[in-house]
């Protein structure tokens, strides 16, 4: 398996239940080191506060939730090129 090196915040992946704004859910990929991720995680922390938005949080060191993204990765026909990277 080839090696996956996470550069700033990894996704951030919105799904709208168009049925509400309650309905809203955020998929958050990050990793604990990069400074972009913190500053997105946090305003999301806030968000999530304010709007009672939903947010999933999910830290990259797990392999578990590393497994999530590929499937995310997968079910969004995200072109590999792209995979683990942010332009």
């Amino acid at each position: 398996m080839r090696n996956i090196i996470f550069i700033t915040f990894i996704s951030l992946f919105l799904y709208f239940n168009f049925s509400s704004a309650k309905d809203l859910e955020i998929h958050f990929f990050y990793t604990s080191f990069c400074p972009y991720c913190l500053k997105e995680k946090n305003f999301l922390e806030k968000l999530e506060k304010e709007y009672l938005v939903k947010v999933h949080y999910y830290n990259l060191y797990n392999n578990d939730n590393l497994e999530i993204l590929k499937r995310f990765f997968k079910e969004y026909k995200v072109e590999e090129k792209y995979f683990g990277l942010v332009p």
